[in-house]
């Protein structure tokens, strides 16, 4: 079985781990695979087994074009024709797509290829841009257009950020035909909250299953030894991000930084040099980092996982700290709870419920709990990567 992964990038950021992983179990099991991406390294994934679909100064020129006219996925139709040249050499019995946003892809042009040549498409959903015109994420907004046909976007400077032109309506169009035509494609959502949105969007005809994200229980794990930035005599609450923005509840890490009791300690991770300014004094702030045994550390040091996210499909972050034994609160939003798979895990609270905040992570100080190290299998990549290779070969039969 031969493989083809594409994703903006491989081996940063969430859903470039998950390629990395993916890729790494496809080789493991005796089968071939190749991931096209357009930024960053390739990590240790081997050259021959990689193809660089635009360059840097094209995904910057893209990401220009979208900001004044909006048209995500929708410009640079010679970069697209040739990687799509490029996969007839490798000749794949499967594609598996993870978003065609991110400018580096014309998405009219890719899918025009795939209906073509017959391929097996998989099209993992890790936000709701494939089924709207314009935003990943619509729940902030309280918008339900996209069920039926986007127009006059009140979030179109939300990413990827549109500051001039409107072009929603035109853009939920070429999608639903881009998709319109595709016999053997199969939708993944890493969420049963995203594949209830997706079975409500034009993509309800196909099959849709889900299938949870994992992360790698090696990196991430419960380290016996506290990072020197947590108090021992505190219970702490740990936030993380890669980006703190509104929709992942920074207004919300800003009110609690200023009314946390004294007897608690609040660290946030993921900020930058304005942010850390917004909040208290008290607070430990502290810039994003990609050491995956620093952040580790922090997860197993904290008494619990704060994730205030008003939005989010299923959030790596969540994983990552139940796989360091720490409990995660989070708001009863999005796919964050289901991460949450018994009382151990953590707790699902109101938004700024932060009496049940502070009630809870010192019930956790007072009685630390241990975690079923099986139950905590079903959260690895080695899992998640195993669902995949039971879909991959289930199409290919």
């Amino acid at each position: 079985m031969k493989v083809l992964i594409v994703n903006l990038r491989i081996g940063t950021g969430s859903v470039g781990r998950i390629v990395s992983d993916l890729y790494q179990g496809i080789i493991a099991s005796g089968n071939e695979c190749k991931i096209a991406y357009a930024r960053g390294n390739i990590g240790d994934i081997p050259v021959e087994d990689t193809y660089r679909i635009c360059s840097e100064q094209e995904v910057m020129l893209h990401a220009g074009l979208t900001r004044a006219f909006g048209n995500t996925a929708f410009y640079f139709k010679n970069s697209t024709k040739r990687f799509c040249r490029w996969i007839e050499t490798f000749h794949p019995d499967i594609i598996h797509l993870h978003g065609a946003y991110g400018y580096y892809l014309n998405m009219e042009v890719l899918f025009k290829y795939f209906k073509e040549s017959n391929v097996t498409v998989v099209s993992t959903l890790h936000s709701c841009w494939d089924f709207t015109g314009h935003c990943c994420y619509f729940d902030y907004i309280n918008c339900d257009q996209w069920k039926t046909g986007c127009k006059h976007c009140r979030n179109k400077n939300s990413y990827p950020s549109s500051s001039i032109l409107d072009n929603t309506a035109r853009n939920y169009k070429r999608k639903k035909r881009a998709y319109e035509g595709l016999n053997d494609c199969t939708i993944v959502t890493p969420s049963k909250w995203m594949a209830r949105y997706a079975q409500k969007s034009f993509l309800s005809n196909r099959e849709i299953k889900v299938i949870y994200n994992g992360v790698d229980l090696n990196s991430f794990k419960k380290y016996e030894e506290k990072s020197s930035l947590i108090a021992n005599n505190k219970p702490t609450i740990l936030c993380v991000a890669s980006i703190w923005e509104k929709r992942k509840g920074w207004d919300d890490v800003i009110e609690l930084s200023h009314i946390i009791p004294e007897t608690f300690q609040l660290i946030v991770v993921g900020l930058t040099e304005k942010q850390k300014e917004q909040l208290s004094k008290e607070t430990i702030a502290i810039e994003r980092t990609d050491s995956k045994e620093e952040l580790a550390k922090l997860y197993s040091s904290a008494t619990v996982f704060f994730n205030p996210t008003y939005e989010d499909n299923y959030p790596t972050v969540n994983l990552e700290a139940i796989a360091c034994n720490t409990p995660v609160i989070t708001y009863d939003t999005g796919g964050s709870p289901e991460a949450i798979k018994n009382e151990s895990w953590g707790l699902v609270i109101a938004k700024r419920d932060y009496s049940s905040l502070f009630r809870y992570t010192k019930e956790v100080y007072q009685c630390q709990r241990e975690f079923d190290k099986s139950e905590i299998e079903a959260i690895s990549n080695a899992h998640m990567v195993s669902e995949y290779m039971t879909l991959y070969e289930g199409l290919t039969l």
